[in-house]
């Protein structure tokens, strides 16, 4: 058995995010619709779409037929 340590990342700071805060957007479908407006983040590190729900917490969106998606407002 071999230990291995990844110390790539060591003493890196920021965010995986695209912006720290919620970003109106809108996702687009494979099929041609697209969603209504909501609140999204954009995990430029794991290439994954976190959405705001009404309620108060975040969900990953399946981006399985999503073929591209648009942030308004980024700031």
């Amino acid at each position: 058995m071999v230990r291995t340590y990844d110390t790539r990342y060591e003493g890196v700071k920021g965010s995986p995010f695209f912006t720290q805060s919620w970003s109106e957007g809108v996702l687009f479908y494979s099929d041609g619709k697209k969603s209504a407006a909501l609140p999204l983040k954009h995990d430029v590190y794991k290439n994954q779409l976190v959405a705001k729900r009404p309620q108060g917490d975040s969900v990953l969106i399946n981006t399985g037929n999503v073929s591209h998606f648009q942030l308004k407002d980024i700031r």
